[in-house]
């Protein structure tokens, strides 16, 4: 799996600041752990259960820059 690179996270988030992008690409995170951050910020658990199971941390880094950056909800993130 390949990091995700600034034009790929522009075009998940549209209108994240750059801060919040060097600070998904400082996670080490996956393509697929922002697409399963991304798909859990439109509501889609049941089909992320398994991946949140596995990959909890990276993925809840990611949930947590989104929230700061008001992407969704602090309280929906698990800290």
């Amino acid at each position: 799996m390949t990091a995700p690179m600034y034009k790929e996270i522009a075009r998940l988030f549209p209108g994240i600041p750059d801060q919040a992008i060097l600070g998904i690409q400082a996670t080490n995170a996956t393509t697929a752990d922002l697409e399963a951050a991304w798909l859990l910020l439109q509501g889609d658990d049941e089909a992320l259960l398994e991946y949140k199971r596995r990959e909890t941390g990276r993925v809840n880094q990611l949930l947590a820059i989104l929230a700061d950056w008001d992407a969704l909800p602090a309280d929906d993130v698990e800290r």
